[in-house]
């Protein structure tokens, strides 16, 4: 398995002016900059792993993702964030019944 090194990484905003804003759109530009500079040997027909924190949870960037393999492009993502207070107290309000593990723990080890 090859692993290369990131392509591109965007400019994001945070306080900074004239950068983009940090929406889907500007996640979506960016990721389609990166793969233009791929050659198309090793764009098609490799996995090319996507990876996001909390920004990139958006249903419109990983739909762009999820429609890559539309261009043949075997696009893989990963999308994460720190769980505060703010996640622990909304699954803490979730009712108990109806909910289950989706694998048992300790599970694919």
């Amino acid at each position: 398995m090859k692993v290369a090194r990131p392509v591109l990484r965007g400019p994001w905003r945070g306080n900074a002016p004239g950068l983009p804003d940090n929406t889907a759109a500007d996640h979506i530009a960016v990721i389609d900059a990166a793969l233009a500079q791929i050659p198309d040997e090793h764009r098609h027909g490799y996995p090319i792993l996507f990876r996001f924190d909390g920004a990139g949870a958006t249903k419109a960037l990983l739909a762009h993702l999820r429609s890559l393999a539309n261009t043949n492009v075997h696009s893989e993502f990963s999308v994460g964030w720190a769980v505060t207070a703010r996640e622990h107290a909304a699954i803490a309000a979730l009712p108990r019944r109806g909910s289950r593990r989706a694998c048992p723990q300790g599970a694919g080890r």
